[in-house]
């Protein structure tokens, strides 16, 4: 049972569980002595599966699956994804790029900003933009405990820039010598904690000013994770790049979309046409579209209001702990910091008990909370109290 590599996140539960079923809010385990745990998943298995685990409506057309990958050539879904995504954006004249794993898309935004101009890339402290050696190194958060946190990767920090959120800071970098910006509009490994929307407005436009290419990480933070399907939409930060994945197939398949301004491929020359093996992977595209039409024939804006009412309920018992710190409720999210116990002994403590949330922040001190938007809302309140009991213990 223990004969894996621990070089993944199950260090912090107990390793000896392997999943065997899952629906909706609801996971199975079972361990080698043949005990099974049923845990309620409130972290969307890590933000991928925002709409349930094996929800029918989505996975439907599994069962008359047939497609296959064909070098160079999509099936119709991706082109009616592509109109669709456009058109939710409220966006003309922008392209579309598939890509797997979300540290691809990173590397490949990074890229098409490069060939736009060449220069260094500033992000934001606190930031996780993705495993690749490109997309690590814009990354902050969780970064020393990265395998890819290694010589190589190190080697290229010289050419990031990492900018405090918040601050003055960004008027002392010398933008005619940046590429590209790039910034997620909620940090996600960071705690779930929010940036205040003038401010990124502030930096995205004097960066702009200077032809710098902003690039909008969305693929923790958007579809309807924090209650819209893309917060850079929203906000009217009119990104040159916007950047999708995880819950783009619900856990599916992990496939994301790069899309950007038409008038960023008039610098790429007429021979780079080599951008991913996978980026035409026929099960991705049936499942994104899936994943789209799911979202145009349900109420996911009432989903999320139903969940942050809970939330917010949640919210105001926590802060009644002197050791509870930074409370955010984002929409259909909760995080909060603990000053004066690890929150890693929450997490195993809570997962005893059969709930399953998890860490963030830059030392691993906050809590991040994020159910399935299809969870019932008895479901969710049975699983808060337990977190809360929990935490009582803890003040004793």
């Amino acid at each position: 049972m223990n004969k894996l590599s621990m070089l993944d996140e199950r260090n912090i539960y107990d390793s000896n569980y392997v999943v065997y079923e899952a629906k909706n809010e609801i996971v199975m385990l079972s361990n080698s002595a043949g005990e099974k745990k049923k845990c309620i998943d409130l972290i969307s298995a890590y933000g991928a599966c925002n709409f349930g685990h094996n929800n029918e409506k989505i996975n439907h057309f599994l069962k008359d699956f047939k497609s296959d990958i064909c070098a160079a050539f999509y099936p119709k879904e991706a082109f009616e994804f592509s109109e669709w995504i456009l058109k939710k954006l409220n966006i003309t004249n922008y392209e579309v790029l598939f890509q797997v794993g979300g540290s691809f898309a990173v590397s490949t935004a990074l890229s098409i900003a490069q060939h736009e101009r060449n220069g260094k890339v500033v992000h934001l402290d606190g930031a996780f933009h993705g495993l690749g050696l490109d997309s690590l190194t814009a990354t902050v958060a969780q970064k020393n405990m990265a395998i890819q946190n290694s010589y190589l990767g190190q080697s290229l920090e010289n050419q990031f820039i990492n900018l405090k959120p918040h601050s003055d800071e960004y008027l002392d970098i010398k933008w005619d010598e940046v590429s590209s910006f790039i910034f997620e509009p909620i940090q996600g490994a960071n705690g779930y904690l929010p940036l205040d929307t003038a401010w990124i407005i502030k930096v995205i436009d004097y960066a702009r000013s200077f032809g710098v290419v902003i690039i909008a990480d969305e693929i923790q933070c958007g579809y309807f994770r924090h209650g819209v399907l893309s917060i850079s939409a929203s906000n009217n930060f009119n990104p040159d790049i916007f950047l999708f994945s995880k819950s783009l197939t619900n856990g599916i398949y992990p496939y994301s979309a790069v899309i950007y301004r038409k008038e960023l491929k008039e610098k790429l020359v007429n021979d780079i046409y080599l951008s991913h093996t996978f980026q035409t992977s026929s099960l991705g595209c049936y499942a994104m579209m899936s994943v789209a039409d799911y979202i145009d024939s349900n109420p996911i804006a009432e989903y999320c209001s139903k969940i942050k009412t809970i939330l917010n309920a949640f919210k105001s018992k926590l802060e009644e702990f002197s050791f509870i710190k930074d409370v955010h409720v984002l929409e259909s999210t909760l995080s909060f910091g603990v000053t004066q116990y690890k929150a890693k002994d929450i997490v195993f403590d809570s997962f005893t008990e059969n709930v399953l949330i998890f860490t963030g922040g830059v030392n691993g001190d906050r809590i991040r909370i994020a159910p399935p938007l299809t969870i019932p809302e008895e479901s969710l309140v049975k699983a808060l109290d337990t977190i809360l009991n929990i935490i009582n213990k803890l003040k004793k």
